[in-house]
C-alpha cells in the first residue's frame, strides 16, 4: 500500500500477511496510521490493523499491506 492510499482505506478492509504467524492474505480493517522519524530523519510509516474476529490490534509496516486478496482473487473498492 502507499501512503497515498491511507486516507481513502480508513475503516476500510485491507489483506496483511507475513510468512511466519500469518501465511495467508487476511482481512482487516485498517483503523490508523502511524509516521516515525527514523534517527537519519526519514519517515517510516506503519499501519494499525483492527481484527474484530479476535479483537486485537496490529501494527504492521506500510510495505505489508494490500488493499486486494491476490492469492484469493477477490478484490476491494475503493
Amino acid at each position: 500500500m502507499d501512503i497515498l492510499e491511507v486516507k481513502q482505506n480508513l475503516n476500510k478492509t485491507v489483506y496483511y500477511s507475513d510468512f511466519y504467524n500469518i501465511p495467508e492474505p487476511t482481512p482487516f480493517i485498517l483503523n490508523a496510521c502511524i509516521a516515525r522519524k527514523d534517527p537519519r530523519g526519514f519517515l517510516k510509516y506503519s499501519l494499525e490493523l483492527l481484527d474484530k474476529t479476535k479483537h486485537a490490534v496490529i501494527i504492521v509496516p506500510i510495505e505489508k499491506v494490500k488493499l486486494k486478496n491476490d492469492e484469493l482473487g477477490g478484490t476491494q473498492k475503493c
